[in-house]
């Protein structure tokens, strides 16, 4: 039986700095307390700067907390189409980008437990292309290994597959504890979070710096960072539909079963990353899926349950963990990702003026690579010589 749109995870109350005043001044200001965005601010506090982060009350319960609570290596594709579309150097700095998030996010959070990805080819073409991957990644010295179905089998009990790979470097959480957390540890080095309804419109001021402005306020500072999970079309201007669209997946979670995903294993996907799977610390399983044939209806922001999308969900996840067969589903709900044209995320300047900064668009891995992608432009405004992997800036759709 199908039940009504229940979110598993409840967002905390993120620690504010009190009303935003009619006009306030800073050195860098941050739109959006999502992972890249909080990484951002954590790296820039405590530099003798002034850091205002902004988010947007209705994201609170609508981002990153709607997750499945997973930081993965990688950006999705397997290895061997990373590096075939972008080369294998710069496969190699976009992996150790997403490994700098999760090593990033393990750190600041105090309840996660990390572990190894086991990445399931569901058909021969796959498993080739996994294999060619495992060998481009051995040349880069990233720990991974290739296992045949028997051998996938003894790290977890898993069916409906080829083989698989296995990358150590994958974290679970409470994603809207984790919100909680790292808001809480800003405020605490000094930053200043302010909850608003949104950025109405982006401007410059007469000193060469910028502005936003809201409906509580104005704030001035040097330079913006924009790492919306939502709103940055209405933001930035129009054409920006065209780079960065939303596209809903769904999430299900059941009671608790007699196994568990934990030690060396603690997710599992399939199907090109189209599915993920982890284990919950009351027991129970979490199943998140985006659809490989999404169409229109699937590019949107509401936060509808797809009862045909649930159901194929759950199929495949007793297909895939034989341990969750049998369990009732208690929660269904949908959360909404950011994907951008070509599937790489917009890292770096804004076309047409420096003083913006973009960072979104990391789809499925804005806790690990979007974590990174944070650091590494908060390092470049500290002043730092950073490498920007190839591909990444948003100049490339001009």
């Amino acid at each position: 039986m199908l039940v009504e749109a229940r979110p598993l995870f409840a967002p905390g109350p993120r620690p504010t700095s009190g009303p935003l005043c009619e006009r306030l001044h800073a050195d860098i200001a941050i739109v959006g307390a999502g992972p890249a965005g909080l990484a951002a601010a954590l790296t820039l506090v405590g530099h003798d700067l002034e850091v205002v982060l902004l988010e947007a009350e209705a994201l609170g319960a609508q981002g990153e907390s709607l997750g499945p609570g997973v930081a993965l290596p990688g950006l999705g594709e397997h290895y061997d189409t990373i590096c075939n579309s972008l080369g294998q150097t710069s496969a190699h700095c976009w992996f150790d980008l997403s490994l700098e998030g999760v090593a990033a996010l393990e750190g600041w959070l105090e309840d996660s437990q990390r572990g190894g990805l086991l990445e399931l080819a569901v058909n021969q073409a796959e498993l080739e292309e996994m294999t060619r991957g495992i060998r481009a990644m051995t040349e880069d010295g990233f720990q991974a290994r290739m296992m045949s179905e028997a051998a996938a089998t003894n790290l977890v009990s898993v069916d409906g597959n080829v083989g698989a790979t296995y990358l150590p470097g994958a974290l679970t959480f409470d994603p809207a504890l984790a919100l909680q957390r790292l808001g809480g540890l800003f405020v605490a080095r000094g930053g200043r979070l302010f909850e608003i309804s949104r950025v109405e419109r982006l401007g410059l001021d007469e000193g060469a710096g910028v502005v936003l402005h809201t409906e509580r306020g104005q704030v001035e500072a040097e330079v913006a960072l924009l790492a919306p999970g939502a709103g940055l079309n209405e933001l930035v201007g129009p054409g920006m539909d065209r780079l960065v669209f939303p596209l809903r997946g769904q999430c299900l979670a059941t009671a608790p079963a007699a196994a568990r995903l934990e030690g060396s294993t603690v997710v599992v996907s399939a199907n090109r990353s189209h599915e993920i799977y982890r284990s919950l610390k009351d027991g129970g399983f979490l199943a998140a899926g985006i659809n490989p044939n999404s169409g229109w209806d699937e590019k949107t922001y509401k936060l509808e349950v797809d009862r045909a999308f649930q159901s194929y969900l759950e199929k495949t996840m007793h297909e895939r963990l034989p341990e969750t067969r049998g369990l009732e589903v208690t929660h269904r709900w949908a959360k909404i990702y950011n994907y951008t044209a070509d599937g790489l995320p917009l890292l770096g300047p804004m076309p047409g003026d420096i003083r913006f900064h973009l960072a979104t668009g990391f789809a499925t891995r804005s806790w690990s690579t979007g974590v990174g992608a944070g650091q590494m432009l908060a390092r470049m405004l500290l002043g730092e010589t950073v490498r920007f992997p190839h591909g990444c800036s948003p100049r490339r759709f001009l």
